[in-house]
């Protein structure tokens, strides 16, 4: 019988992200059964923490994307900070047809699709007629509306089954299928994204680190604040990486959680 899913709860995103390296390592890899992490977002985040800079090290070594580059593919939070007088509809217009292009062009790993470019830019079918659909600015639309609205109503889907179900054994893009906002109390709400396969260390930091830039979007743009990010991971696994090589990442990861549970 297979094992119920490990929920991993973390007072921030490093605490979150480290209980999450060490549950993984306890097992052989691609043997970790489904796993929830979830961190309180309800406080300020050290952006450049000692856990953060040991994982960017160990990735530039690897040729990974660094955490930063990571977040940005699911919220572009540098371009935000640069143009936080757009609306939310011009600023993801700012997004898509400006950042996306760019971005696609250098790199080819991009050439799948952008996660942002999903939630703000969706390929639909409406009665026949091919469109675009701006989730995110939906589900803003219906946060700011004068009643709570149906929380089936507040999700943003990044997988396409038009284009992404294919034959390829390995594809890459996109792990995050599905990303859902509730509410939290009467001023906050929280994040829950779901990730069929999902790898700790080259992605899970990076990925936790776009989806609170993300979640702090949204709040931003209904005055509402992110309380929580809930991640579900169906399939964890280390990533790109082998094991001998993130002794140090796996001690430094030891090191902050037990700097924390002596405080």
């Amino acid at each position: 019988m297979s094992d119920p899913p490990k929920v991993i709860v973390g007072e921030c995103i490093n605490a979150g992200w480290c209980r999450y390296l060490l549950h993984v390592m306890e097992v052989p890899d691609r043997k970790c059964g489904p796993a929830i992490v979830s961190v309180n977002c309800d406080g300020n985040y050290d952006r450049h923490s000692s856990v953060r800079k040991e994982i960017d090290r160990l990735l530039s070594t690897q040729r990974c994307y660094s955490t930063d580059i990571t977040a940005m593919t699911i919220f572009p939070q540098k371009v935000w900070l640069c143009n936080k007088t757009l609306s939310a509809k011009a600023f993801c217009d700012l997004c898509v047809d400006d950042l996306a292009p760019r971005l696609k062009s250098l790199n080819q790993v991009n050439r799948n699709g952008l996660y942002f470019e999903r939630m703000m830019s969706y390929a639909a079918n409406k009665k026949g007629v091919p469109t675009r659909v701006n989730q995110l600015e939906a589900i803003i639309d219906r946060l700011n509306g004068p009643k709570k609205f149906r929380i089936t109503g507040l999700q943003m889907s990044c997988f396409d089954p038009a284009s992404d179900h294919t034959a390829q054994p390995q594809r890459g893009f996109p792990c995050l299928q599905q990303i859902g906002i509730d509410y939290d109390g009467n001023d906050g709400i929280s994040i829950t994204a779901l990730y069929p396969a999902h790898s700790v260390v080259d992605r899970a930091y990076g990925n936790l680190l776009g989806l609170m830039d993300l979640g702090n979007f949204i709040g931003h743009q209904t005055g509402l604040s992110l309380k929580r990010l809930n991640c579900y991971a169906m399939s964890p696994r280390i990533g790109k990486v082998n094991r001998g090589d993130i002794r140090d990442l796996v001690a430094e990861a030891s090191a902050f959680l037990e700097s924390i549970e002596t405080k």
